[in-house]
């Protein structure tokens, strides 16, 4: 009896965790908080370096409060002295820079070179709010990262590039570029000092570009305004309405593009953005999916209104996601007519009232003129969310010009638990409504 207990004692002493082997022992750590992984080192000998062939290092501090952040910056250079015997997929590291931590940046991007890095993501942060960020800018550009003068980059194992509101040279750029030969993905947040970007790797596949808050005096300040990338398949550009310079000069590749023109306090001046925005969707127009986020869709209400402004032929395009205000009727409309081999349609409304039946009747007899040219033959599917009665119209026409569409989905996403009787008898009345398509 003693000698079974004697068994039974040995068996519960032993550290059957630690005997697991080190790739077991790593996936258990990645569910950990880096922090916490570091802290195993204590546990045993074999524990000590185990964190160390962690495959992703994620590092942020959100607080703004100095002592917090010199304490964040002193973790994470104890963090890269010490040895690794694996190559790093992933390395991020965010928090509230200021100019005299330069030195350590450059030290941490050094690292993650050394370790073969795959995906290297750096956001520097000098936000607090959108006003505070475009005061802080205008009066203390310098105080983001500006990259050290120039040095050789061999970056051949990185794949994904994200880097958040650094100031680099031209010149700069161009070497970063040169030197990521297999990079696949790369994001420019708000970045600045450089206005052209040509990509030859045959491997790049994404561009997400964030071109930042205005300024006072209107515009980007130095920020990127053409992409050459004839292998691009996906763009993701953000900008102000003020400014829709921007130009995709070689990009036969692209096939997927997301537009987000955000609205500025004052008007859009068709005058200012009618030449820029004619360029820059003939830029695009090739693609076959097209997301127009944001005011996009408000921009292009506004300038084919003039009159004397339209858009490309998207002969290419299957698939339009779009968000709109249902005063932005116009710019949706000139996509339909743009887009002749559309399959699928997304059209997420806001600001929408059920106080506009007046105006529902005689909105359809001006969408049915406008799309008098326009044959929806292709169209086979229509998602409309946040329904206003607006969109009455357009959904009812749709239902008349679209032969192969096979299915309409109407969402009301309103956080209002009422609606209108008016609301409901129209959407009933679609459910009834003479459809020229055989599917429905």
């Amino acid at each position: 009896m003693n000698s079974r207990r004697v068994e039974r004692g040995n068996l519960s002493s032993i550290d059957r965790l630690s005997s697991l082997p080190d790739s077991l022992l790593i996936g258990i750590l990645c569910y950990l908080d880096l922090k916490e992984a570091v802290k195993t080192a204590v546990l045993s000998k074999q524990w000590r370096f185990v964190w160390t062939d962690l495959p992703r290092l994620e590092l942020k501090e959100k607080s703004r409060e100095r002592e917090k952040i010199v304490k964040f910056v002193g973790f994470v250079n104890r963090i890269i002295v010490v040895g690794r015997r694996t190559a790093l997929n992933y390395f991020h590291v965010e928090f509230y820079y200021e100019k005299h931590f330069a030195s350590d940046v450059d030290a941490w991007v050094g690292f993650a070179v050394r370790n073969k890095v795959e995906n290297l993501s750096l956001l520097l942060d000098t936000t607090m709010s959108s006003d505070e960020f475009r005061d802080y800018m205008t009066n203390n550009f310098d105080k983001s990262y500006t990259l050290s003068s120039v040095w050789d980059v061999d970056w051949r194992y990185l794949t994904r590039l994200s880097l958040g509101r650094v100031i680099m040279s031209q010149q700069q750029l161009e070497i970063v570029v040169s030197g990521c030969p297999v990079l696949e993905s790369l994001e420019l947040n708000m970045c600045r000092g450089f206005q052209r970007l040509r990509i030859r790797n045959s491997s790049f596949r994404r561009l997400c570009v964030d071109r930042g808050a205005p300024f006072p005096r209107g515009g980007c300040r130095n920020c990127l305004r053409e992409i050459s990338a004839a292998n691009m398949r996906e763009l993701d550009v953000s900008m102000r309405a003020a400014r829709v310079d921007f130009r995709v000069t070689d990009a036969p590749a692209l096939e997927q593009a997301t537009i987000r023109i955000f609205e500025q306090n004052s008007e859009v001046s068709p005058c200012h953005v009618a030449i820029d925005a004619q360029k820059l969707f003939q830029d695009i127009c090739h693609v076959n999916k097209l997301h127009l986020e944001a005011y996009t869709a408000g921009v292009i209400s506004i300038l084919v209104k003039t009159g004397f402004w339209k858009l490309p032929q998207f002969t290419r395009l299957k698939n339009l996601i779009t968000y709109g205000a249902n005063k932005h009727i116009s710019g949706i409309i000139a996509l339909l007519k743009s887009s002749p081999n559309l399959n699928n349609l997304v059209i997420s409304c806001y600001n929408c009232s059920n106080n506009e039946t007046r105006e529902a009747s005689i909105q359809k007899v001006q969408i049915a003129e406008e799309l008098a040219d326009c044959d929806l033959l292709h169209l086979e599917f229509v998602d409309i969310a946040y329904f206003g009665i607006t969109m009455v119209p357009l959904a009812q026409i749709i239902l008349e010009r679209a032969p192969a569409l096979v299915e309409m989905v109407i969402r009301n996403t309103s956080s209002s638990t009422t609606i209108s009787d008016d609301f409901v008898n129209k959407f009933q009345a679609l459910l009834v409504y003479p459809k020229s398509s055989i599917y429905m």
